[in-house]
């Protein structure tokens, strides 16, 4: 026997207060973990061990940034609705079919996906880069001055994989950047290696073609682009893109259409 939608949410928001006291948990053990580096630290520099010494102080420093990142994402947790959990199911299986039938890979287009505390920074910073790039060590796969994206061929990785669509409840879903490659040099890299430069959407504001989030995001995502001078009408909720998207397909057959008929008049 299946369990509903329903009951699944109500499971969820049962376990709401073990969720928070698992996080705060973790928090705890990682703050303990860097006092206990910060120690092994004043040892080796206390031995004049620089190499030992050096090496510990990257633990430290990889291990506050992991804890930063739980603290960023720890602000955004609120109590599973049966709203929401449909809805993201619903993207989380259908978006990524939706969109294929409507996006060429003449387009250019390229798909991130990010939690919600990335995608605050990234507008914060008027960017898209990888770990390597913003902390000097890698976080991902992703080499300095390069990051992750999926063509519309694989925009299902993106969708599924990267933006917290069913991964925790606990928290809301992310977004997908959708960002035009610079070239088809560029479009063929994100199709072999997944991966493109950096995006600098500040300085080229053209190249960030739409931020796509679900409904309880939508008002947050849209203060933060306001705040940061971006166009907030490029951000979207997964029905709005869908609907750009059909628009601009049907625009286009019908360019083609006219076309053939202005070629078989002169023929």
């Amino acid at each position: 026997m299946s369990v509903s939608d329903e009951e699944k949410v109500q499971k969820l928001q049962e376990n709401f207060q073990n969720y928070k006291n698992f996080r705060r948990k973790n928090e705890f053990n990682l703050q303990k973990e860097i006092l206990e580096y910060q120690s092994e630290a004043d040892e080796y520099r206390a031995q004049g061990d620089q190499l030992s010494m050096r090496a510990v102080q990257t633990n430290i420093k990889q291990t506050e940034n992991t804890l930063q990142r739980l603290k960023d994402l720890s602000q955004y947790v609120r109590e599973p609705t049966l709203e929401d959990y449909a809805y993201r199911r619903n993207q989380y299986e259908n978006f990524a079919k939706t969109i294929q039938r409507f996006i060429s890979e003449d387009e250019l287009l390229c798909f991130h996906g990010t939690n919600i505390a990335a995608t605050k920074h990234i507008f914060e910073s008027g960017n898209i880069s990888s770990g390597a790039s913003r902390l000097g060590y890698h976080t991902s796969f992703d080499a300095k001055g390069a990051i992750s994206v999926t063509s519309i061929n694989m925009v299902d990785t993106s969708v599924q994989s990267y933006m917290n669509l069913i991964d925790d409840m606990y928290l809301p879903a992310g977004c997908l950047f959708v960002v035009k490659a610079k070239d088809a040099d560029e479009y063929e890299s994100s199709i072999s290696r997944m991966s493109i430069k950096d995006v600098d959407f500040k300085n080229s504001p053209e190249r960030l073609v739409a931020v796509i989030t679900t409904p309880e995001n939508e008002e947050r995502v849209n203060t933060w682009v306001q705040q940061c001078v971006f166009d907030a009408s490029k951000v979207m909720t997964f029905e709005s893109f869908i609907k750009e998207c059909k628009q601009s397909y049907h625009e286009k057959i019908t360019n083609i259409k006219r076309s053939s008929l202005k070629v078989d008049e002169y023929t």
